[in-house]
């Protein structure tokens, strides 16, 4: 295996000798500017070919070839309208092809020697692409479209369609959109959003990409346009900008094909904005609408249940090697990688954040790259590969805060920071530092070089720290998903000896929070390794620094934690100030438990296993990782610290008081989504962190603990490194249990809440109306059909004449009858406030149950 080439010298070298870029220091979403040739004699030696191919001069090849592989040329681009050789180079062409209907882009390959070709090969081709020259029009009144659970309503306008592509369809005139989910929670996102159960928006434009289009067979037809009015116009280039490719040498802009079965519609929501709405069976979801002004999710559901065939291949990551250079002071970042992947393609796609760019092939074996970028993606075709090695540089503008508990506007650090003290510089795998292939766990080998006097934490385990003019840190990983890093005047304070020892760092000027119970970071770690199972770290590095916000974020082997920001300062010899690990109670958040640090730090390390080792896969299954991470803190504080059941009872109210104020937003599989649709972080923490820690509690009460942490460590064994989905997660943990399917189906699936009422039956046969020792009552489930089956655990309270006792029953049915019997008079049964997340309908008299 290669390893990643670091030095500048041999980057050079590489450059001069393999260059296959396709002019990135200027390719800005473009493809295929001309580049600088790679050597004079690379440029002359195709220089010949370039020319007779362009001119199309094929009777003339054979003079110039010692074999008849010039026969692939004609045979391949005699129907062509235009050829352009983009890139001459040694003994390889890129060219740029338009035939009648599409283009496509490619390499021409070729050997030369004593001043003759030979063993011409044409591949490496992108295509279909697709180019628009002209418009059909087509009369349009009172036509009625059905577009997944979309009416389009076109009542009078005119279609116009493109040509030769014709997958897009513009119009202009008056028309409708309405749509009724036949999704119960979206037609309650619906209700709480907009008053009403369905969406209905009246536009006088829209942008169409539709499956179907037969429709326009049987409409007038206008003729053909090449130019279309202002409005129009305005449309299609909205259009040509987010999904066609600059192509200079045809003054034009082609355009790749959309998967199979799309339906797009794309019309007006005010002067800024647009909705979109997307339907595509063979898509998870397939039924999609959306604002384009924060990408914000209306509707997302499935309305086809069928089996669902996805024709987007999937690039799966096995390793990735990374060297950089980054002087934070600057903003400045520079590096070389080696993307490693499970199997052989010669089209990948990469991330890189604005302000950088990839700028050379690093692979002696590469026949070139051709490359063409939009926006933060890189698009770059090849040889069949399993790797990738490439040389990147640019600005980046790390920020301040990017913390989950606290979800605060992302602050940039100033251009020049060095004299700003403790500043730290954050590069979250979000902001795609690097060239970013993708969400996979992958085995990962990072060299960071920082200045000289800076500490830095990168995903992994450190291996290996060299100090020289310059700090070299060198981590590698078992798995990780993605790379972050943090670096920055920081130092070791504190180590833990847990089974996994843990390492704390804070700013140089600060001293160790005095409060901080490190007793309890040990004894957390150590039972989340008893309960979930070993991890491949070989340390946990936690860095405490100060923020405007309490909170943290977990990545692999390392973790970051704010603290309050101190009430004092405390200045002496040292000039240091102290940090106050007691939290402001004023603070407001949802999901703090004890108002303390050791929550947050305890949560982070949490995620060291539930983000760790097993992710999510979208925003639909943040619930896992975040309700598992939350739930351990509960677990935490039940079984090691001296809590007692009442005050335990007391965080759980206060967990449940959010969740069920924020209920009606929606269920616990919308995540992030609640946040955008509310516009409140508190809404989506009181669903996605509360409500879905209570769930996994209530899960525990139903199955018992050690049933519940055996199921969880099974999914962890199963999914090791993997994102998954719900329903991966939930397929695993119930293992065909009915019932449990059931429970997270209403628990996770709906955003009901289950209304309960208890009764006595006192005719009941086994009532024992003498002595009432035995008393059978029953629980109710209320509300509407839907909501009235959901399956969780119920603890009563029994008052006798001697003493009060609890009694835990299984709700599973909509109507249930319990026998409860006693050794002394029964006085009273009420429904305790512990972990079940239900509301009950009180009885008029709090003394229902007293014998009289």
């Amino acid at each position: 295996m290669k390893k990643i080439l670091n030095l500048w010298l041999a980057v050079c070298f590489i450059w001069v000798m393999e260059f296959g870029f396709v002019n990135l220091d200027s390719a800005v979403n473009v493809y295929g500017q001309e580049p600088q040739p790679t050597s004079t004699s690379a440029s002359t030696s195709a220089q010949t070919l370039k020319i007779l191919i362009e001119e199309g001069r094929w009777k003339e090849l054979p003079a110039f070839f010692s074999d008849d592989s010039y026969r692939n040329l004609e045979d391949y681009f005699s129907t062509s309208k235009s050829i352009k050789i983009i890139t001459s180079q040694l003994n390889n062409l890129t060219y740029k092809v338009k035939f009648t209907h599409q283009g496509e882009i490619g390499v021409i390959t070729f050997q030369e020697k004593e001043g003759k070709y030979s063993s011409l090969k044409i591949g490496n081709q992108i295509r279909p692409l697709y180019f628009i020259e002209k418009f059909k029009k087509y009369r349009a009144v009172n036509v009625t479209l059905t577009v997944g659970n979309a009416k389009l309503n076109f009542i009078n306008g005119y279609f116009y369609e493109t040509v030769p592509f014709d997958w897009l369809v513009l119009f202009k005139g008056k028309w409708n959109f309405y749509i009724k989910p036949d999704d119960r929670e979206e037609r309650l996102t619906l209700i709480r959003n907009f008053k009403r159960d369905y969406f209905t928006h009246k536009s006088q434009t829209g942008i169409f990409i539709l499956t179907q289009k037969d429709f326009l067979d049987g409409l007038v037809s206008s003729g053909e346009v090449t130019l279309l009015d202002k409005d129009l116009q305005s449309l299609y280039h909205m259009y040509r900008d987010a999904y066609g490719i600059e192509i200079k040498q045809f003054n034009e802009y082609w355009y790749l094909p959309f998967p199979q079965e799309t339906n797009l519609v794309v019309f007006k929501k005010d002067k800024k904005s647009f909705y979109y709405y997307s339907y595509n069976q063979n898509l998870v979801p397939d039924t999609r609408l959306a604002v384009s002004e924060d990408n914000r999710l209306i509707l997302n559901y499935n309305l086809y249940k069928g089996l669902k065939l996805s024709f987007i291949p999937k690039q799966q990551v096995s390793e990735v090697q990374l060297s950089i250079f980054f002087n934070p002071w600057k903003n400045y970042i520079s590096g070389t990688t080696m993307i490693m992947y499970k199997e052989p393609s010669n089209l990948r796609m990469l991330e890189l954040g604005p302000g950088l760019k990839l700028v050379g092939n690093l692979d002696l074996n590469s026949k070139g790259l051709n490359v063409f970028r939009k926006r933060d993606k890189y698009y770059l075709m090849g040889s069949e590969s399993k790797s990738l090695a490439l040389y990147y540089n640019g600005y980046i503008r790390p920020t301040r805060e990017n913390f989950e508990l606290f979800k605060l506007k992302q602050e940039p650090v100033p251009k020049d920071s060095r004299d700003s003290g403790d500043m730290f510089y954050f590069l979250s795998k979000t902001h795609n530092f690097y060239p970013n292939p993708g969400s996979d766990f992958f085995k990962t080998d990072i060299t960071v070089t920082v200045p000289e006097h800076l500490n830095c934490l990168v995903s992994g385990n450190l291996v290996e720290k060299k100090v020289k003019n310059a700090t070299v840190f060198r981590y590698t990983s078992k798995a990780s998903k993605g790379i972050s890093l943090i670096t920055g005047n920081f130092k070791l304070a504190q180590k833990v000896d847990a089974q996994i020892p843990i390492h704390l760092y804070i700013p140089n000027s600060f001293g160790f929070p005095k409060n901080l119970n490190l007793s309890e970071i040990k004894e957390a770690a150590n039972l989340f390794i008893r309960t979930f199972g070993p991890i491949d770290l070989s340390t946990i590095n936690i860095l405490l620094k100060q923020g405007k916000k309490e909170g943290g974020v977990s990545n692999n082997g390392f973790i970051i934690v704010n603290l309050p920001t101190p009430k004092k300062k405390v200045i002496g010899p040292a000039m240091y100030i102290t940090l106050d690990a007691k939290i402001d109670p004023k603070k407001f958040s949802p999901i703090l438990i004890r108002d303390r640090s050791e929550d947050h730090i305890i949560h982070e390390l949490a995620h060291q296993w539930w983000g760790g080792v097993i992710s999510w896969t979208s925003y639909q299954d943040v619930w896992i990782t975040e309700g598992l991470a939350h739930f351990s803190v509960l677990y935490f504080l039940k079984h090691t610290v001296s809590v007692s059941e009442r005050r335990f009872n007391r965080f759980i109210r206060k967990l449940k008081r959010w969740a069920f104020r924020y209920s009606d937003t929606g269920p616990i599989i919308y995540g992030s989504r609640i946040n955008l649709l509310e516009k409140k972080y508190e809404a989506y923490q009181s669903v996605v962190y509360n409500k879905s820690a209570l769930v996994f509690l209530m899960l525990m009460d139903l199955i018992g603990e050690k049933e519940f942490t055996r199921r969880l460590r099974s999914v962890l064994d199963k999914y090791r490194y993997r994102s998954i989905t719900s329903r991966q997660f939930i397929r695993q943990f119930c293992n065909n249990d009915d019932m449990l399917l059931k429970f997270f189906q209403k628990w996770v699936y709906s955003r009901a809440i289950p209304l309960v009422e208890l009764r006595l039956l006192e005719d009941d046969k086994e009532y024992d109306k003498k002595e009432f020792k035995k008393v059978v009552i029953s629980i109710k489930q209320l509300g509407e059909k839907p909501d009235r089956d959901f399956i969780f655990p119920l603890k009563l309270r029994v008052t006798t004449n001697k003493e009060s006792s609890p009694e835990s029953v299984i709700i599973k049915e909509k109507e249930q009858r319990f026998v409860i019997t006693r050794d002394s008079t029964i006085r009273t049964i009420d429904i305790l406030d512990d972990v079940a997340f239900i509301k009950e309908k009180k009885q008029p008299s709090s003394s229902r149950f007293r014998n009289k």
